[in-house]
């Protein structure tokens, strides 16, 4: 089995590097792919052997995927063609920026909203003011699993559409402005990481980590893209200082999230920077590396040996308008095999086909994986070749978006056809299409290059 693991890691690497012509960092798939062999597959055979190694259709599951997934990608260049795009000198239409700072401005107030119906139990103010990191973290789950009705005038729009903005949309906004940024020499630098730095915090402000550590990531993949073309030898180099970065702005995160930030910062500055590092890296190497492996494993371990297959149950039921009442499995998961402080419901998302398995089983599980590797090559192929035919700002803003989106699949599932963010994609794709026009004769811009 371990030679298994190995020959799939080495031999989707080999793939997809020739696939995408050595630029697998342009690739939609690129951040799922990572955070998949990061946090899913690098774990998985310790915790195959741990367990007695008898959880075979788990590790058979972990070691198809990749195999299944480039099957879907080759089968959708049928389809479209394979392309990649070259991101930089991009225009800012006037248009376009008006619409993006409407939106931001749109989701600021709800989120003012959001924040005024919390009142004094605002995560990290609580812990900025010297509280507990315990009483943060029921002060998260109260702000994000366990509101009331009653609060904010009994309307939960307030509480689940500010998640489209700190999960996608800042995303979104980061690429958006690093992309203003460099058409405008002037003042375009400090107004970014003004910007940014305000998106950090908005992300920190319910204590969640994973937010913020994204938003870090797509900045750092961002400029890699705008300095680099293709993976080589000579741009490890760069790859190991952004991978440093992450590490130190992950213990950062982690240490404001946990309250340990204050005595992580005891002493000098190095030692303050080494305390930070480590934060950075026992979060990386525990959370994830197995944080969303074990999940994973209790699902194929424990269904259907003590649950049925669900046949779809776990998947939104919006108001209870389809004949089945819903299943959180994420909860059920986490109660498996976790005890929580009490009043605090905790949730184990994994992997996309994790759930899909729970519901239908091995096969449909395995359907899926085809799927979503052509299903993603074709959203590639589409929103590349808009970079290559319009070349503005927001097709790259608006890639970079999905790509966050589908790298998230590798780490929980989302209800498709209820799901708020797709729509909220739509809703801003057709929106700029209206309000900027796309230009009623667009032009190929000469900054831009298409690669096969």
């Amino acid at each position: 089995m371990l030679t298994l693991w190995i020959l799939v890691l080495v031999g989707f690497g080999a793939f997809y590097y020739a696939f995408t012509g050595g630029k697998v960092t342009r690739h939609l798939g690129f951040l799922h792919f990572f955070f998949y062999f990061f946090a899913i597959y690098w774990g998985a055979y310790r915790l195959y052997v741990a367990g007695g190694s008898v959880n075979d259709r788990f590790m058979f599951s972990v070691l198809a995927y990749p195999v299944l997934a480039a099957a879907g990608m080759v089968l959708a260049q049928g389809f479209g063609r394979r392309t990649t795009f070259q991101p930089t000198l991009l225009r800012v239409d006037r248009r376009e920026l008006w619409l993006v700072a409407g939106t931001v401005a749109f989701f600021l107030v709800i989120y003012s909203v959001y924040l005024r119906s919390l009142g004094s139990q605002i995560p990290l103010v609580q812990l900025l003011a010297g509280g507990e990191a315990k009483e943060a973290r029921l002060a998260r789950y109260l702000a994000t699993k366990g509101y009331t009705a009653e609060a904010a005038g009994g309307l939960r729009v307030f509480y689940w559409l500010p998640r489209v903005l700190i999960d996608y949309f800042a995303s979104f906004v980061v690429v958006f402005t690093y992309c203003w940024a460099k058409s405008r020499p002037r003042g375009g630098v400090v107004r970014f990481w003004i910007i940014f730095a305000g998106l950090v915090v908005v992300c920190l402000l319910d204590v969640q980590k994973h937010p913020a550590l994204k938003l870090f990531v797509v900045l750092l993949l961002c400029h890699f893209n705008f300095t680099h073309v293709r993976l080589r030898l000579r741009t490890l180099v760069t790859a190991a200082w952004t991978l440093s970065a992450s590490v130190l702005f992950a213990g950062l995160v982690y240490g404001i999230v946990s309250g340990t930030i204050r005595s992580a910062s005891v002493g000098s500055f190095a030692n303050g920077v080494q305390n930070v590092g480590e934060l950075g890296w026992d979060l990386l190497s525990t959370r994830g590396v197995v944080g969303q492996t074990q999940p994973l494993y209790v699902t194929y371990d424990i269904i259907p040996r003590e649950y049925d297959y669900f046949g779809g149950r776990t998947l939104t039921n919006p108001h209870g308008i389809l004949p089945y009442e819903s299943v959180a499995l994420p909860y059920l998961i986490f109660d498996h095999y976790n005890v929580t402080e009490p009043g605090i419901q905790g949730s184990d998302p994994t992997v996309f086909f994790g759930e899909v398995y729970a519901n239908w089983g091995l096969a449909v599980a395995f359907a899926s994986m085809i799927v979503f590797g052509f299903v993603m090559q074709v959203l590639h192929d589409r929103l590349a070749a808009n970079i290559e035919v319009y070349g503005t700002a927001f097709d790259v803003a608006f890639f970079y978006m999905v790509l966050v989106y589908l790298a998230d699949f590798a780490l929980s599932f989302s209800t498709l056809w209820f799901d708020e963010r797709v729509w909220f994609f739509v809703l801003l794709y057709f929106a700029r299409k209206r309000i900027a026009g796309l230009l009623a004769k667009p032009t190929r811009s000469p900054a831009l290059s298409l690669a096969r």
